[in-house]
């Protein structure tokens, strides 16, 4: 959840800077490319939300979450760092500046993909998981969340 709240917290600072900024006369609110960047991270940040309740849901009910957590652990990890990443490039050169958490989020994020083990391990395992789920029900649906949709 932590890097659901990091990941929101950017988007905002973010989108409260281009709401603010212009350049060369026109806001940057208005540029599509920015608005295109804006909306992948509020997609990241969704599918993370619908990851965590998936989870949430099975844990709560004593079904087995150790696929679902090797997959939230990269995919989390790895969407926090892009939202920080792309909040920072929103920001241009203030977002790498200690005005703002940014930079030191972006520091600190970088090891959560090392810290769970490496995003290859839970690949790794994950991975083996699919294979072993196909070959007993001849589909990969167990091992990609289809056990309840």
């Amino acid at each position: 959840m932590h890097n659901v709240a990091m990941a929101q917290r950017a988007l905002d600072l973010a989108t409260a800077h281009v709401t603010e900024r212009t350049t060369f006369g026109k806001g940057l609110e208005d540029r599509q490319g920015v608005q295109f960047m804006l909306a992948e991270c509020a997609s990241q940040l969704y599918i993370a939300r619908l990851m965590l309740m998936h989870i949430a849901y099975k844990a709560e009910n004593g079904l087995d979450i150790r696929q679902e957590n090797g997959i939230a652990k990269v995919f989390l990890a790895n969407m926090v760092h892009k939202v920080v990443d792309t909040a920072i490039q929103l920001h241009g050169a203030l977002g790498y500046s200690t005005d703002t958490p940014l930079a030191a989020w972006y520091t600190h994020i970088r090891s959560q993909r090392l810290v769970d083990g490496p995003d290859e391990v839970h690949k790794w395992i994950t991975g083996k998981n699919v294979i072993r789920a196909f070959k007993k029900d001849g589909t990969t649906a167990a091992a990609a969340g289809g056990d309840l949709l």
